[in-house]
């Protein structure tokens, strides 16, 4: 029956087990502590140790040897009267002679008080085999639960969840320790339902948690979140906040006062930017002692009201105290989410005594300050941005990477601030994008304008040598331009040049003959550009990689398809994505599917795109970002990820 007591266990005496031998006593202000050798089998190759243990304690160990056997021999009782060293002396050689009773019938103690009264951690089974075997016994010791749980983060989370942690009480505990869970992303549309489950998880894993990505959206309006006590993260490296409302913003204001952690080093926040939040950001970062070296702030829509982002005067002055609180920073951005291009977005400029002419902001140019810098995205510029670097030296911003953007409703004159940035980049840059965006509401209005027209500018390019990136949407070039660039800046790579209605023929031959290292090149489409363009990169084929081509009214089919046939070295079956011929076409090649190679050739083929005209892709462009809410609230399940 399951309550009758268990058999007395008949040891092998050809199994080694513990010993154990009475060695002294000591009085202590409790009573008296009797002091025991414990000695492990000579197999295990481990010395033996001392315990001291008290009449309590054994107590505790008769109890529970006496409800596993019910037949054990009497444990030695504690006196009501004064004892003496020699009557002492006798009760600690009667409890020796007790454990040795407790010992035959457990040679290896598998019952847990018996093992935390000789202060026995995890003992191996006995080997039952010739002495040859003896190194086996490694393999059968048992394993801290630490060390499951970190052979666990390696797991699939759903499988440790769901399966490992059904094994048995050992793989349940490391199923749910935080070593396990160094990583956590959480995402739902509806937080309000699952804060709970996101607070246990965070109490339970904050720990050893190394990575958090919270993507949080309320439903309801005017909720609030209090944070269980104990919640720190100490160990944090990597933070990623994605708040689409004021709630959740409250909560990552409440969140990052946990973090505690010296050890951060990437941080980023996607939210709509508030005074509190940005503060509870900053003092983040001081705790973590000015180290993060890679800092991305994007200004996002709110979920229930998308608009352009307007960052005022307090919410810049946020956010430099941030750029302040990290001096080590090596990558930095302050951009927009993808969603709010062509939506109006500006930064209010400051007044005196941070400047001296009222309404300029000066937060670009005090990122040149940062020496450790080396990748810089700013999506805000505009003339009053602009204007600051007027007084600043040539060439002293030393980042190799810069991607520039605004809004056109803020740049008066584009082409001035592109020659204003150029001049303030240093030798260092290897990549540079300079993007205008069109407000939603003015395209319409701005198709089939020309743009104004740039010649050579010898000096704007020089000094740029190592120039291996150009990407520009706005800027329109001539033959002129085309050459001082091409002169100037031999190392490009990629370059995208969005508008090429000054292009002719020469414009091409200049790109092909004076860029051999070039891989990737952009062609919109131009009245002067004829079949003598295509055949000249029909020629030069081998050196691309990827060809975006706009046709032009000049351009004939024959060609386009001469120069598709030598890009793909006679390769058959190339899929198109929109079907047509002046649409998209993608031939694939080195960035295609692996294994997929040129038939005869053995070599990747390249990639030809030939694109819509530029004003049916901004109406596509339109028709996403007019659905600017689906981004937020499109979001029909939460999800989350937890482990490495």
């Amino acid at each position: 029956m399951g309550n009758s007591p268990q058999a007395l266990p008949v040891r092998d005496n050809g199994i080694e087990g513990f010993g154990v031998a009475y060695v002294g006593h000591v009085f202590v202000e409790a009573g008296v502590a009797f002091e025991f050798m414990v000695q492990p089998p000579s197999i295990t190759g481990a010395p033996g140790q001392v315990v001291s243990r008290s009449y309590e304690d054994l107590d505790l160990l008769s109890a529970a040897m006496s409800a596993r056997y019910h037949r054990v021999p009497p444990c030695p009782r504690a006196p009501f009267f004064t004892m003496d060293n020699a009557w002492v002396g006798d009760q600690g050689r009667a409890i020796e002679a007790y454990l040795r009773s407790l010992l035959a019938l457990e040679p290896w103690p598998r019952t847990n008080a018996l093992r935390r009264f000789l202060s026995i951690a995890v003992p191996p089974g006995p080997v039952n085999g010739p002495e040859s075997v003896g190194p086996a016994l490694l393999c059968r010791q048992r394993v801290p639960v630490s060390c499951i749980a970190i052979a666990l983060s390696f797991a699939d989370p759903l499988a440790v969840m769901h399966c490992c942690a059904k094994v048995c009480k050992t793989f349940h505990a490391a199923s749910l320790d935080p070593r396990c869970w160094p990583r956590l992303h959480f995402r739902t549309h509806c937080a309000e339902k699952s804060i709970d489950s996101l607070c246990t998880l965070l109490l339970r894993a904050c720990g050893g948690l190394e990575a958090l990505t919270l993507d949080l959206i309320f439903q309801r309006e005017n909720l609030g979140v209090a944070l269980p006590a104990g919640l720190l993260l100490p160990r944090l490296r990597r933070l990623d906040l994605r708040l689409g409302d004021a709630e959740s913003t409250s909560f990552a204001c409440e969140l990052l006062g946990c973090v505690e952690s010296p050890v951060l080093r990437d941080v980023t926040l996607s939210a709509v930017f508030t005074p509190s939040l940005l503060q509870a950001l900053c003092m983040t970062l001081i705790a973590a002692e000015g180290k993060v070296t890679q800092l991305s702030l994007v200004s996002s829509p709110c979920s229930r009201r998308p608009d352009g982002a307007q960052l005022d005067a307090s919410t810049v002055l946020g956010i430099q105290e941030i750029v302040e609180a990290v001096p080590l920073v090596q990558s930095l951005a302050i951009s927009i989410d993808e969603s709010s291009r062509g939506s109006s977005r500006f930064m209010e400029g400051f007044l005196p005594p941070f400047v001296e002419i009222p309404g300029q902001q000066p937060l670009l140019a005090n990122l040149m300050a940062l020496g450790s810098l080396q990748s810089l995205q700013f999506d805000f510029l505009s003339d009053d941005v602009i204007a600051c670097l007027a007084t600043m030296d040539e060439r002293v911003f030393h980042v190799r990477s810069a991607r520039f953007s605004g809004c056109k409703r803020r740049l008066e004159d584009p082409d001035e601030a592109l020659v204003r940035l150029l001049s303030k980049m240093g030798p260092e840059l290897q990549e540079f994008s300079f993007l205008v965006d069109q407000e939603f509401g003015m395209r319409a209005f701005s198709q089939g304008l020309l743009h104004q027209r740039l010649g050579g500018l010898p000096s704007v390019w020089s000094g740029h040598e190592n120039l291996r990136s150009l990407e520009l949407n706005w800027n329109a070039f001539d033959d002129e331009g085309i050459a001082s660039i091409v002169e100037a800046c031999p190392q490009l790579e990629v370059m995208l040049l969005d508008r090429a209605e000054y292009w002719t023929d020469a414009a091409v031959m200049h790109l092909v003959e004076g860029l051999p290292t070039l891989r990737r090149l952009r062609i919109r489409s131009s009245t002067m550009l004829s079949d003598r363009a295509l055949d000249v990169l029909q020629q030069s084929t081998q050196q691309f990689r990827l060809l975006e081509i706009e046709p032009s009214y000049t351009m004939s089919t024959y060609m386009l398809d001469q120069l598709r046939s030598k890009l793909t070295r006679g390769s058959t079956n190339l899929p198109e994505i929109f079907p047509g011929s002046f649409t998209a076409m993608l031939l694939l090649g080195d960035v295609g599917p692996p294994g997929f190679e040129a038939q005869g050739q053995g070599q990747p083929c390249s990639e030809l795109k030939v694109l819509k005209p530029e004003h049916e892709e901004e109406g596509s462009s339109l028709s996403i970002a007019g659905a600017t809410p689906l981004s937020w609230l499109g979001r029909r399940e939460s999800r989350l990820y937890i482990g490495r």
